[in-house]
């Protein structure tokens, strides 16, 4: 478990959720059972992370939007749904 700078929540949740960082914290997990991720496979995941203000910028924006966002989200799976129908 670890918690974000101020104002970067937002944005290491998105970066959390893309394909090349889900790829590589699977690469970086261990265990037989239960598969973990320690703070060393963690912290060896290359990322670019833009400046303060910038992240602060994103944070805000999805803040100020996470309602449209969702129904934005959930319009797109519906659609999904209907066309898998």
């Amino acid at each position: 478990m670890f918690s974000t700078k101020k104002y970067f929540h937002f944005f290491i949740e998105y970066i959390l959720q893309l394909e090349n960082t889900k790829n590589a914290i699977i690469q970086r997990c261990s265990g037989t059972v239960r598969q973990s991720l320690n703070f060393e496979g963690l912290s060896s995941i290359p990322l670019r992370i833009p400046n303060s203000e910038l992240v602060r910028m994103f944070n805000d924006f999805v803040e100020n939007n996470s309602e449209h966002i969702k129904m934005i989200s959930n319009e797109t799976i519906e659609h999904t749904y209907r066309d898998w129908e």
